[in-house]
């Protein structure tokens, strides 16, 4: 991988920042430093700023304008590749790039591996990312499918960055849930199709429809009906004996339903590495491995009924008495995902999942008794919660039978794609419904909930993933007009060609685009794609002022410096795309 131009720009004035705090006698860490350095709030101050002088003025007791000023007279300049000038503003530096030379290295960047731009040095360091992990009693819906998205998204930057990446899905095929379909299919209740037709139409007669019927049916009597839920109770201790025919009989629903679930997922990009079912553990006998573990815990007691709770106020968790252990001697879903992460992060250097934020607490309790456990050893177990999504305004139930799933969600977006553009094929259509709904979802802030509506997630010059979609369809329609490719690329490049580079529009997008590995390492780093998609969104804008302002095949003089360009924006937004798993069509 080449050293991208903004990478040394950052690391420069990074490293010049901390060198120049030590000569003034102020020790401060690498890492603090590069969260003191950003972008300044309007273009013309400069390219990069720093509010360290705040920092430095506390530890010496001086003024911050003051500080700026000291540091400003210390500062290494010659150290720092690119740099045209630094400027103390108030308590702020400020610094400016020579343009010439850093875009004609940027190119030079581009050059070297075209639509690789962004991917960083491979790393031997293997990253197992689970998400999605929806129970096996439904269609995918559009409530949970977020965490699909961010799960996938995680995966494909992380792998950008060079980590060895697998993506797991683990299914919960076992518990109360399961206990209640398989009852149900072994009591006899059929789904109930003509509802399923009336509200989901040609999906009613797939499985993972015609099985949230039976669950929803089945959860009813359940409720009421205490021989019944005795009956459950059953089915839950007798798959842990185990009773081997019975558990495959679980699986097998389950394996049934995940099919169809994971057909909805291909259609939406989301691909997984491993599928890793629950009662697998509970089959080698890994659960009961745990129990024993587990009861030797600290703080662990025995309840009045013979189940077993654990106290981990002393950790930081609130509640009290959670139990790891039933009455009846069967593990509890804690218990059993106990022993899935037992197995996984054998298997990794850093285990990431992705969860909906109703359990927040289930994974502080999950984390904690693994490290009292020591089963963490150095490995990183990170989370991502994420809040959940409604559908024009409808909240979701699977229990009830109320859900809106995405198969029917993209239907109707391929739908309204070609209400609007009724020349596209269906293919393309779907291309760019996929598109919306994944960026609709991804560019918002991991912690708010979401809205969904179509009305905004297909403007086409909105903040939408269209409006990203057709910005890459017309950079590419202009390299085609012109028959300008990689190699035209590389044999355009030379000094005087970056010279020609000279309006706000063209200095604006090149300095935008060039940020893009940092996006990616950042994004990888805070286990965040928002972060990637609202740079992608931005970057969109840019070209578009870009394209309205500047005309590439018809100026002459400026023609080869803005192919190069256009290029360099098709290759940074394809790749951006890719990692967000929005779809590129061909035509809008």
């Amino acid at each position: 991988m080449p050293r991208y131009v903004y990478l040394k720009l950052y690391n420069g004035v990074v490293k010049a920042l901390n060198k120049a705090c030590k000569e003034l006698g102020v020790d401060i860490a690498e890492s603090r430093v590069e969260e003191l350095v950003s972008e300044p709030p309007r273009e013309e101050y400069g390219d990069l700023s720093t509010a360290i002088a705040f920092y430095v003025s506390k530890v010496k007791g001086i003024k911050p304008v003051e500080a700026a000023r000291e540091l400003a007279g210390v500062l290494d300049r010659e150290s720092i590749p690119y740099l045209s000038d630094v400027t103390d503003v108030g308590p702020y530096l400020n610094f400016k790039i020579d343009c010439q030379k850093y875009f004609l290295d940027f190119f030079k960047n581009m050059g070297e591996i075209g639509s690789r731009y962004g991917e960083h040095e491979k790393k031997k360091f293997k990253v197992i990312v689970e998400h999605t992990s929806v129970n096996p009693s439904g269609p995918i819906n559009i409530g949970r499918v977020r965490g699909s998205f961010i799960g996938d998204s995680i995966a494909r930057i992380l792998k950008a960055c060079g980590y060895d990446v697998e993506t797991q899905y683990y299914v919960n095929d076992l518990g109360r849930q399961s206990a209640i379909i398989y009852l149900g299919i072994k009591s006899g209740v059929q789904p109930e199709v003509d509802k399923l037709e009336k509200r989901y139409g040609r999906y009613a007669h797939r499985y993972d429809f015609k099985v949230m019927s039976v669950y929803s049916q089945m959860y009813e009597k359940c409720s009421s009906d205490g021989k019944l839920e005795n009956k459950v109770r059953e089915i839950i201790r007798r798959s842990e004996l185990p009773d081997i025919d019975l558990l495959h009989d679980m699986r097998e629903n389950a394996r049934r339903c995940l099919r169809e679930q994971l057909k909805t997922l291909e259609r939406v990009g989301v691909k997984f590495d491993k599928i890793v079912f629950e009662s697998e553990f509970v089959e080698d006998g890994s659960v009961k491995k745990v129990i024993e573990d587990v009861k030797r815990l600290p703080n662990l007691e025995e309840t009045s009924d013979g189940a077993y709770a654990i106290d981990l106020s002393k950790h930081g968790i609130k509640k009290k008495n959670i139990i790891v252990v039933r009455s009846d001697g069967t593990s509890v879903y804690l218990t059993r995902d106990l022993a899935y992460h037992y197995w996984k992060l054998k298997r990794c250097n850093r285990a990431v999942n992705v969860l909906g934020e109703d359990h927040k607490l289930e994974f502080s309790v999950l984390k904690t008794i693994l490290k009292l456990l020591g089963k963490v050893n150095g490995r990183k177990l990170d989370v991502i919660h994420f809040s959940f999504v409604l559908f024009e305004g409808e909240k979701l139930s699977t229990r009830k039978g109320i859900v809106i799933p995405v198969d029917v969600v993209i239907d109707k977006g391929v739908e309204k794609v070609l209400e609007m553009r009724n020349e596209l094929k269906e293919e393309e259509a779907e291309k760019i419904a996929v598109g919306s709904i994944r960026f609709e979802i991804l560019k918002q802030s991991l912690d708010k909930p979401i809205d969904f509506r179509w009305d905004k997630a297909l403007n086409f010059e909105g903040d939408t993933g269209a409006y990203i979609q057709y910005s890459a369809v017309r950079a590419k329609r202009i390299l085609e007009k012109a028959n300008f490719n990689h190699e035209s690329f590389r044999e355009c490049l030379s000094e005087e060609l970056v010279r020609k580079i000279d309006s706000y529009e063209e200095i604006s997008l090149l300095k935008y685009m060039s940020k893009f590995p940092f996006i990616v390492r950042s994004s990888a780093e805070k286990l965040d794609p928002g972060i990637l998609a609202r740079f992608a969104l931005q970057l969109a804008k840019r070209f578009s002022l870009f394209y309205n302002m500047c005309p590439v095949l018809d100026e002459r003089e400026k023609r080869s410096s803005r192919l190069c360009i256009v290029y360099s924006f098709s290759n940074i937004i394809e790749k951006a795309m890719a990692l967000l798993g929005i779809p590129s069509p061909s035509k809008m």
